[in-house]
């Protein structure tokens, strides 16, 4: 077994053929540069390893991930928020890449970013009364363009629209009805059934198992990769909109208040 650390905020744990990520941060893990490069170094550490056969993502504490952090974003230039959501979207991509098995072990909250995040995953177990949801409308923001693609190969096609604009977030079946979990489960099931599905993919041919991803997923990669920095500037005149700093002005100053 190995352990180590790949950021301050990400850790990877290597034991029985089974790469364990795991964010562990301050504001409730929200997505920094120090997670993302902890993400990438941690699946690459993962792919290299000829031992690793699976990949368990997870979160530590109440919450797996709430999105970004607006808390350290509100203070960023402009140029400096292009910068780190070109950094987000090249990180989701990779991980939704990954030619390996991916299991998300959803024990706490998945939201916004975060449940973008999750859904890079090939398999998502979210444990019972914990929420998923992608609510960038509450905040006055799109959901990025590249990171949208995902809906596409997830959501219901009659339900995008739903799950897409009008913010709402879903928990137990109806997380699993809209797509965003195959599975829900209770806590003290929650790894058990992750390490189960991890099992049931690992075992397969790996070549087979990694081309068949690609075939799977090229188009929607493609789409990212070629369509995103169309619409980066239509992102971040949206970002730095009066209304829309007036809304996350609000919501960086409730989350202050929750940590004091």
């Amino acid at each position: 077994m190995s352990s180590f650390h790949t950021s301050s905020s990400v850790s990877l744990k290597i034991a029985d053929s089974v790469a364990t990520v795991t964010i562990a941060r301050e504001h409730g893990n929200a997505i920094n540069d120090d997670v993302l490069i902890g993400l990438d170094e941690a699946f690459r550490c993962a792919r290299e390893d000829p031992t690793v056969r699976g990949l368990m993502l997870r979160g530590k504490g109440k919450i797996f991930c709430p999105g970004l952090d607006l808390q350290e974003m509100i203070e960023l230039e402009r140029y400096e928020v292009a910068g780190f959501m070109q950094r987000f979207t090249a990180c989701l991509t990779g991980l939704y890449r990954f030619d390996k098995p991916v299991v998300a072990a959803l024990s706490g909250h998945a939201l916004a970013g975060g449940c973008l995040l999750a859904l890079t995953a090939d398999w998502r177990v979210l444990q019972r009364d914990k929420m998923m949801g992608l609510n960038e409308a509450r905040a006055g923001l799109p959901i990025p363009f590249g990171m949208s693609n995902l809906l596409r190969d997830v959501v219901p096609p009659a339900r995008i629209e739903e799950v897409a604009l009008l913010g709402r977030n879903y928990r137990n079946q109806d997380a699993v009805d809209v797509g965003f979990a195959q599975e829900i489960c209770d806590e003290a099931d929650l790894e058990q059934v992750c390490r189960e599905r991890l099992k049931e993919m690992g075992d397969k041919e790996m070549a087979a198992f990694a081309a068949t991803k690609r075939y799977v997923r090229w188009r929607t990669i493609e789409r990212i990769e070629r369509w995103d920095p169309v619409f980066a500037e239509e992102f971040l005149d949206c970002w730095f909109s009066d209304g829309t700093r007036e809304r996350m002005q609000a919501l960086v100053g409730k989350l202050k208040e929750r940590s004091r």
